[in-house]
């Protein structure tokens, strides 16, 4: 789709030719009033820029790299794509910007100057909200810009010029999916090298990761943790608090803390790698055993604002809603015969289910060891996604050993 401009390029030589001389014209003027005034070249030099930000018309740059990491499927809320060159003449700087990480985009022409950049990039083309109440203003995130392969870049013209960024609005990294079926190299993952991430999901964001666990690793935390289990808990949401946890889910379950092994320790520097999300961000790793016929029915792995607000201790702990799990990494460390599925009852955008129970509608993905699932629990602008629903579907055969390691989208060492 075409850029889209400020003003009309005129139809025939000679409008252009008037036009460019009424143009140049006013920068010339301008340009003495400036020098008589100010008397010193560097206010001269201003003045002109001021002047062609208003006269230039605003042109696309070749942004080819940046249609790798976009979408024609649906737009991704808070997520912004853009592509910042430094024009050849004066000190201006050219960026071209695709909304919500679709296809279509808007370029303009903008001075460089972080003041300017900011008003014309984030207040103008993308428009970004302002906080939307008190909580809001007191604990979101700011928007933050990132590299495709998810390093923070630090907001300085320097740093964001003449290359591909991410913005996103919630101010964490999310890989884009761009659609199902798309495949993001991960380099350089510790302990595991160059992982593949294959979307299978746009709606909720849902990747799977062949071979991230090692066999030796999964016996670790095997060994670790089969003495402790014990029945698997729930955060009980408004109007179940009387009932017990087993109405929902039926397995066992043992929190393995970090500090526990090095094996532990090295599997969270390789999710951190992965998600492009500091360690300090994520809980211990849930780990999970569902023998036949145990399960776990649709849930949530964020925690919703509307379904807590009797819980005054749980809407403090997650900033009303501004800090919540993020991201899913679940572990599939066994092989399962028959069942065992996670099952996402909304994918594709499917309305929620009839019922929590059983796994009749959207996707789901066979447990398979040594593969993990990443799904987000939380959009590109920061708010949950309720689509993220999702179920441990009964084992009908055999017996599954998972994990559940959740990444926040600030980091968690307060809350431990």
């Amino acid at each position: 789709m075409a850029s889209a401009r400020r003003s009309k390029r005129p139809p025939t030589a000679s409008s252009s030719s008037s036009w460019l001389n009424g143009s140049w014209l006013v920068v010339a003027l301008l340009a003495i009033a400036a020098a008589v005034f100010a008397r010193d070249s560097q206010t001269l030099r201003l003045a002109l820029n001021r002047v062609l930000l208003e006269t230039a018309e605003p042109s696309a740059v070749d942004c080819s790299d940046a249609h790798q990491y976009l979408t024609d499927v649906m737009p991704v809320k808070g997520f912004h794509v853009l592509c910042i060159k430094r024009a050849t003449d004066y000190n201006r700087l050219t960026v071209t910007g695709f909304r919500d990480g679709m296809l279509s985009n808007r370029s303009v022409h903008v001075e460089a100057d972080l003041a300017a950049f900011t008003r014309a990039v984030e207040s103008e083309m993308l428009q970004l909200p302002p906080p939307s109440d008190e909580y809001a203003r007191q604990f979101k995130q700011p928007a933050a810009y990132f590299t495709p392969d998810g390093e923070p870049v630090e907001k300085k013209i320097e740093e964001l010029q003449d290359r591909v960024v991410f913005l996103f609005e919630g101010g964490q990294f999310i890989w884009p999916g761009v659609r199902i079926g798309h495949k993001t190299l991960v380099k350089d993952t510790f302990g595991r090298g160059d992982l593949e991430m294959e979307t299978i999901s746009m709606t909720p964001l849902v990747f799977s990761v062949e071979e991230f666990l090692r066999d030796d690793e999964i016996d670790v935390i095997l060994d670790l943790s089969m003495p402790h289990l014990a029945p698997s808990g729930v955060t009980l949401q408004d109007g179940h608090e009387n009932r017990p946890a087993t109405d929902w889910r039926t397995s066992t379950t043992y929190w393995l803390e970090s500090s526990s092994h090095r094996t532990v320790q090295d599997i969270d520097r390789r999710t951190a790698d992965l998600v492009k999300v500091p360690i300090s961000h994520q809980e211990s790793v849930q780990v999970l055993r569902y023998e036949k016929t145990q399960h776990y029915d649709q849930h949530l792995d964020y925690f919703a604002v509307d379904r807590h607000r009797n819980s005054p201790d749980v809407l403090k702990q997650i900033e009303y809603g501004h800090k919540n799990r993020m991201i899913t990494v679940f572990w599939y460390m066994s092989d399962v015969v028959k069942g065992g599925h996670t099952n996402f009852a909304r994918a594709g955008g499917l309305p929620p289910p009839p019922s929590n129970k059983g796994c009749t509608q959207g996707i789901s993905v066979a447990p398979k060891k040594r593969k993990v699932v990443v799904f987000y629990s939380m959009l590109p602008n920061g708010e949950g996604d309720p689509t993220s629903l999702h179920a441990g579907c009964p084992v009908e055969e055999g017996i599954k050993f998972s994990g559940n390691k959740w990444v926040w989208n600030k980091p968690r060492l307060d809350d431990e």
